[in-house]
């Protein structure tokens, strides 16, 4: 478990040790940080966790293009970001943010 405090809320919590991952706060929904092969390997696919729990996936749906999905969101869509400075990564947890906003 890595060990996250978020920098919005101030809440700390754990989040599970992943190849690819972007950790959201479990109180505030707020980006904390990710985990990634960024600049050495595919950074994809990509686990989303809020907390402990994963809620959604990037995965590459074509060369170099990647897709949103999230069954407990009910979320499936084609991201329009790419890898360079982890955009797609930015792009994706907008969407999540915008989702549990709802």
């Amino acid at each position: 478990m890595e060990n996250l405090e978020c920098k919005t809320c101030g809440n700390t919590f754990s989040g599970p040790v992943a190849g690819n991952a972007i950790y959201l706060c479990p109180k505030c929904n707020a980006y904390v940080s990710c985990l990634c092969d960024y600049g050495f390997g595919p950074i994809a696919p990509c686990s989303i966790f809020i907390g402990e729990e994963e809620i959604a996936q990037i995965i590459v749906s074509d060369r170099l293009k990647y897709k949103l999905h999230s069954d407990v969101l009910g979320i499936d869509m084609m991201l329009t970001k790419g890898y360079k400075n982890l955009e797609v990564y930015k792009e994706a947890s907008y969407i999540i943010n915008e989702a549990l906003r709802k």
